[in-house]
C-alpha cells in the first residue's frame, strides 16, 4: 500500500483515520532521515509537520492522538527540548523519539529527561530503532512485537506464563514452540541445546511474565538474588549503548581529560560487571550465552567485546579485560559512515562506498583521540589493526604476518566469530562449532595466504568441543 503523508497547515491538524490504521506524527525531520524511515510506515497514516510550523501545532494538536511521534534536528521554535516537554504534557501514554544523523546533537540523558522515551543516532541505532517502531506500532494495531530470551533461563519441565517462539531467520518467520501454561519437556530442551539454539522469543505484551518467571527460577536456583541471563545480556547493550553514545554524542568536539578518563572507567565498570566476572558455567557455555544474537551495533560490540575476553583468557593473547576493551571500542567509527552504506554487505557496495566504509577505522581513531580517550599502545594497536589480514590483503594499511599483531587477530577473529554467528533474517543460522572450523577451513593451506595467523586459529580451535 502506498505511503500517505498528511502536511496540514490550517488552524487544526484532523485526519481522518481509516480503520486499524496507526496514525503516526513526525516533526521536523531532515530529509536524509525521512528517506530512512518512509519505507517503515508504508501501513500507516504519516503527519509530517514541518520545523516551521510547530507553533500551529503547539497551538492545535493533532486528531486523533497518534500512537508514535518522531521529532527530528532540523531547527526547531521552540527548541527540541521544549517541544519534547509539551508533547510530553499533551500525549503522557504515546511514545516520543528524538531521532538524527547528528552525533553532536544533544545528548542521550538531555532528551530523555525532557519528556522523549528515547533518542537515537541512526548511522549507530538503526536496527534498535526499528524494533523500537515495531514495538509502538504492534502495539496501536495490535500487532505482535517480539523480544529475545535465553533459554538458560527456561528450566525444563516447568510451567509457562507465556507463550515461547523460535524465530527461523532464513524464512524471517516466528514459530510458535509452546503456548502459555505449558512447560518445555527435557527431551525438547536438550534438542534445541545439541542444534545449538540459545536464544527463544517472546512477545512484548508477555515480557513481565516471563521477568516474573525468571526471578523466580532465579530464587529457587541460587542463594542469592541474581540477573537471569536475559536481563544481563540487556543490560551489557544498554550500558554499551550509554557508553557508546556518551563518547560520540559529546557536546564538545575536542573532549577533556577528565571526560576520557570518565569514560574508560565507565567501560571498565561495564566490562568487571558483566564480562570478565561470570558466576555461570564453563568457558564455552559463556560463548554460547554471547553467540546466535540478533544483531544491532550494540550487540555487536557487546559479543566482539565477550568473545575477545574469551578468546583472550583461552589463548594466553593479550590481557582480557584490555581485550574486552578494544571489542567494545573497535567500531565507534561507524558513527560518521551513512547507515545505507553499512546495511549492505561487502559485495553490494560500489568501491567508491567501501572506501567510505573503510574509512570507520581511522574515524575510530580519531575519535579516541579527540575525546581524549586515553588507552594502552595495545589496545590502540589492536583497534587500529582489526581489519588487517595475515596475507596482507586487509586495511586500512595491508598489514600482514608479523606486523599484525596477536592481539588485532584476537580483536579481528572475535569480530568474525560474531558476524558468523549473529542472526540476521534471510541468512542461515551458524553454530559456533561451524563458525569456528570455517575460520579453521579459511587458514588451512599456504600460510601466506591465510586470513589469521594458522598457529593462533590452532590454539582457539583446541578451546572448541571437537563434536
Amino acid at each position: 500500500m502506498p505511503l500517505k503523508i498528511l502536511v496540514k497547515k490550517s488552524e487544526k491538524l484532523i485526519v481522518n483515520m481509516p480503520a486499524k490504521k496507526p496514525h503516526v506524527l513526525t516533526i521536523g525531520l531532515e530529509d536524509s532521515v525521512w528517506n530512512v524511515l518512509k519505507t517503515k510506515f508504508t501501513e500507516c497514516i504519516v503527519t509530517a509537520v514541518k520545523s516551521e510550523d510547530i507553533e500551529k501545532l503547539l497551538d492545535n494538536p493533532p486528531e486523533p492522538t497518534p500512537c508514535l511521534i518522531i521529532v527530528g534536528a532540523l531547527q526547531l521554535n521552540p527548541v527540541p527540548i521544549e517541544v519534547g516537554q509539551f508533547l510530553r504534557l499533551q500525549f503522557q501514554e504515546t511514545m516520543i523519539y528524538y531521532v538524527t544523523f547528528k552525533p553532536n546533537a544533544l545528548q542521550r540523558d538531555v532528551v530523555i529527561n525532557n519528556g522523549y522515551n528515547d533518542s537515537y543516532i541512526l548511522n549507530l541505532d538503526s536496527k534498535v530503532f526499528d524494533k523500537s517502531i515495531q514495538e509502538a506500532l504492534g502495539k496501536a494495531n495490535s500487532i505482535k512485537s517480539y523480544r529475545p530470551v535465553k533459554l538458560f533461563d527456561i528450566q525444563p519441565d516447568t510451567k509457562l506464563d507465556f507463550d515461547l517462539s523460535i524465530f527461523l531467520p532464513v524464512n524471517n518467520k516466528y514459530i510458535k514452540m509452546t503456548n502459555a501454561g505449558d512447560n518445555i519437556e527435557k527431551e525438547k530442551s536438550e534438542k534445541l541445546a545439541k542444534h545449538h539454539v540459545t536464544s527463544a522469543y517472546v512477545t512484548h505484551d508477555q515480557l513481565k511474565e516471563f521477568y516474573s518467571y525468571s526471578s523466580k527460577q532465579l530464587k529457587k536456583l541460587y542463594t542469592s538474588t541474581t540477573l537471569s541471563e536475559t536481563e544481563r545480556r540487556e543490560k551489557l547493550q544498554e550500558a554499551v549503548r550509554s557508553l557508546i553514545g556518551g563518547i560520540v554524542s559529546a557536546s564538545q568536539t575536542e573532549g577533556t581529560i577528565y571526560h576520557g578518563r570518565s569514560m574508560i572507567s565507565d567501560c571498565h565498570k561495564i566490562i568487571k560487571s558483566f564480562i570478565t566476572t561470570s558466576e555461570k558455567g564453563s568457558w564455552y557455555q559463556n560463548l554460547l550465552q554471547a553467540a546466535g544474537e540478533e544483531s544491532n551495533h550494540y550487540s555487536h560490540m557487546s559479543n566482539v567485546s565477550t568473545f575477545c575476553a574469551l578468546f583472550s583468557m583461552g589463548t594466553g593473547i593479550g590481557n582480557p579485560e584490555d581485550m574486552a576493551v578494544a571489542g567494545m571500542m573497535h567500531d565507534i567509527g561507524l558513527a560518521g559512515v551513512p547507515v545505507e552504506i553499512q546495511e549492505k554487505s561487502e559485495s553490494e557496495r560500489t568501491s567508491a562506498e567501501q572506501e567510505i566504509y573503510k574509512q570507520h577505522v581511522e574515524n575510530t581513531m580519531n575519535m579516541i583521540k579527540q575525546k581524549k580517550l586515553i588507552l594502552p599502545d595495545i589496545i590502540l594497536r589492536a583497534i587500529s589493526q582489526h581489519h588487517e589480514r595475515f596475507n596482507e590483503t586487509g586495511y586500512p594499511k595491508a598489514l600482514g604476518g608479523k606486523r599484525f599483531s596477536p592481539e588485532a587477530q584476537i580483536l579481528a577473529l572475535a569480530d568474525e566469530f560474531d558476524k558468523l554467528t549473529r542472526i540476521e533474517p534471510g541468512k542461515k543460522k551458524m553454530s559456533p562449532i561451524d563458525a569456528i572450523r570455517k575460520i579453521e577451513h579459511d587458514v588451512q593451506g599456504e600460510p601466506e595466504k591465510a586470513p589469521f595467523d594458522p598457529a593462533i586459529v590452532a590454539e582457539l580451535v583446541k578451546l572448541f568441543p571437537k563434536h
